[in-house]
């Protein structure tokens, strides 16, 4: 399961804390009782929640404010932490319980590093090892700054051992815990924005616990073009039609800018009628050589369905034939598809949209990818996610860590009285990039 839990403690790092030496001239921003945290340290966390908005959307000056008052307030909770441990006791760390958590900072930074760079690999980028190490650490991902980050999280178990272990939470308390945090947050997300489920979940792999309605399952054979074909269809593409479709993009413009400003729109008007006619023609030559490639493959095409209707397994036929194997198990629903779909062509969209019954399979469909044939597998239940066992025991877990994540952040708020808390939120401003 995905663990989005938006809690006040688990925010408290918000983003891992920099890895640098601290400059000679780090003044305070906030200081708790005995804790203070440097410019430094508190700027990061600022600078860091304003890149993840910012990269979720635009950003003004109201959040800009917002996020500074919220990482203020971060740290004087994490200030309050420190000291009750320190009154407990139980802030300092033994030689044993530093090297087990740097051990896990090692951990976790090499799968950081792995999946970064499987990433990049996979988006076609040519990357040293050195370059992933030093894009990582202008992020602050270091094996130091995770360790921090532990260090954090450890004091905050501490906490709950100390004053949070009566909390407990009923069965229908993690069930409510599970639709508001999970399910009705993907609802509101996704249901009336396909593009972006499919941008989000799909395209990357992820989890969601809820599936807008309208998904069906397919599978496709797909039979690659001839080597020569595929030549000349990446030529025309990359080529004439693309110039023709730039011409008649320009031209439309124009006419349609001549006609908001009241002028006469004669010449524009001919010079559209004339792109949008050498643009039909370079459709049309392609829409043939596309014909081409099709016949030489009819003789496969019709072999696939002959065999499929006689009761051939889908699957059994896309292990000969398919270039693509991917949900080959009979088992597998296939690849999930939606009638407002962007991410698939649009001829084969329409054409797996078309089937009408779940076992149909679409007439051979020609796209810049080769020749399908579509099986319609089923239609994808819509609504919440269910859980399995053991996505149902990870969820009672951070049910029950919100629940002490919000007595704790009570606690705090209480103990402020205790400390005396001075914060220069102004340091904050210079220091924004």
């Amino acid at each position: 399961m995905r663990k989005r839990l938006a809690t006040l403690l688990l925010a408290l790092v918000l983003a891992l804390v920099p890895a640098l030496a601290l400059a000679q001239e780090d003044p305070t921003v906030v200081q708790v009782g005995k804790v203070s945290y440097p410019l430094s340290v508190v700027s990061f966390s600022l600078q860091s929640a304003l890149d993840l908005a910012q990269s979720l959307g635009e950003v003004t000056q109201e959040d800009v404010q917002t996020a500074k008052e919220e990482t203020i307030e971060r740290f004087i909770g994490m200030g309050i932490i420190e000291n009750q441990l320190m009154r407990a006791g139980r802030n300092d760390f033994s030689d044993s319980e530093k090297e087990l958590l740097m051990a896990q900072a090692r951990n976790q930074y090499e799968q950081i590093w792995q999946e970064f760079l499987r990433q990049l690999q996979q988006a076609g980028e040519d990357v040293t090892e050195e370059e992933v190490t030093r894009w990582l650490e202008e992020q602050g991902y270091t094996q130091e700054a995770i360790y921090r980050d532990l260090l954090v999280s450890e004091r905050q178990y501490r906490m709950f051992e100390l004053f949070c272990s009566d909390v407990m939470v009923t069965e229908q308390e993690i069930s409510n815990y599970y639709l508001t945090q999970y399910v009705e947050t993907d609802e509101a997300r996704y249901a009336n924005n396909i593009p972006l489920y499919e941008k989000e979940i799909l395209m990357t792999g992820s989890e969601a616990f809820y599936t807008p309605e309208g998904y069906r399952g397919v599978k496709q054979i797909l039979l690659a073009f001839p080597k020569e074909l595929t030549a000349q269809l990446k030529t025309m593409a990359r080529g004439p039609l693309q110039r023709a479709k730039d011409a008649y993009d320009k031209a439309y413009d124009a006419l349609a800018q001549a006609a908001a400003r009241g002028d006469d729109t004669t010449a524009c008007k001919a010079e559209y009628d004339a792109a949008r006619d050498a643009l039909e023609q370079q459709q049309k030559a392609y829409a043939d050589k596309q014909a081409e490639a099709l016949e030489l493959l009819c003789g496969t095409t019709d072999e696939i369905a002959r065999r499929y209707a006689a009761g051939e397994a889908f699957e059994a036929l896309m292990k000969q034939f398919s270039t693509d194997q991917n949900h080959i198990d009979t088992q597998d629903s296939g690849y999930l598809l939606h009638p407002l779909s962007e991410y698939w062509a649009t001829a084969f969209r329409n054409a797996a949209c078309a089937l009408t019954s779940p076992g149909d399979i679409s007439q051979p469909v020609v796209t810049d990818a080769g020749v399908h044939i579509i099986l319609y597998v089923c239609d994808i239940p819509s609504g919440m996610h269910e859980l399995t066992q053991e996505e149902s025991e990870v969820l009672a877990q951070s049910a029950l860590y919100a629940a002490k994540t919000a007595r704790l952040s009570e606690l705090i708020e209480g103990w402020k009285k205790d400390y005396t808390i001075r914060v220069d939120a102004s340091l904050l401003d210079a220091n924004l990039y």
